[in-house]
């Protein structure tokens, strides 16, 4: 038996923060395979002719990688576990609330969300792909380029443009998106706005407090906007 040691700081940020992302990555690679033979349509949208499965599988590769990368420059925080997903919790809430008002005020299109049950798996699996796909692998991407530059510093003011810059890939997928199926300028860019906010807040949750907490960030969201409130809006808004 080994006794007496005892993990550093970083040693046990990394571990803590791979623990949660891979118990996420079985949770949705799980829910991935359930959904095998369901409407191919859904993940049509999205992923194209790739199977869910395989999805989630080169989505955890990869996220993993790029999670080993941030946690080695310091970008994977340490803060409270508890405190962290309360502040997610809560920012969650704001943001599904305000997404909620929008889609009564600007009119989002009848067909946005997938159908009850079948959204219960689906939106986990999906924002597992999409933490790595905007968020995780684009920051170690520009992290590890801007690393590499003489006499750039990634903390404070450049810290936020680095994370500004990634938020805005998603942001601009989810604008392009909106126009595409029909939606108004106004919607499409508010859609940005919001999106772009929303990964702001994500990254933050990452550097403070690790990826439990940004995921249980997504997650929240949308259950309260695609899950909870996407049966409901057909009845009342259409």
């Amino acid at each position: 038996m080994v006794t007496g040691s005892r993990l550093r700081p970083r040693e046990a940020t990394l571990i803590r923060a791979h623990g949660d992302f891979a118990t996420m990555w079985a949770a949705a690679l799980f829910g991935a395979v359930l959904l095998e033979g369901a409407d191919d349509a859904d993940f049509e949208r999205f992923l194209g002719d790739t199977p869910p499965a395989v999805a989630v599988g080169v989505a955890g590769l990869v996220g993993a990688a790029s999670l080993y990368v941030l946690d080695s420059s310091g970008w994977v925080g340490r803060g409270s576990k508890r405190r962290g997903f309360a502040r997610a919790g809560a920012s969650a809430i704001g943001f599904g609330a305000a997404i909620l008002v929008a889609d009564v005020a600007l009119g989002f299109g009848a067909d946005i969300n997938v159908a009850w049950p079948t959204s219960v798996l689906f939106y986990p699996v999906m924002a597992f792909i999409a933490e790595v796909a905007f968020h995780l692998a684009p920051l170690a991407l520009l992290v590890t380029i801007l690393r590499r530059q003489p006499g750039v510093d990634l903390g404070g003011v450049s810290g936020l443009l680095v994370v500004a810059l990634v938020a805005a890939v998603e942001a601009v997928y989810q604008m392009i998106g909106t126009e595409f199926v029909g939606g108004s300028g106004m919607l499409a860019a508010y859609l940005a706005l919001h999106m772009m906010v929303f990964g702001i807040v994500g990254m933050t949750a990452l550097r403070r407090y690790g990826f439990g907490s940004m995921m249980w960030f997504r997650l929240l969201y949308y259950l309260i906007w695609h899950i909870m409130w996407g049966p409901l809006r057909l009845d009342l808004l259409f």
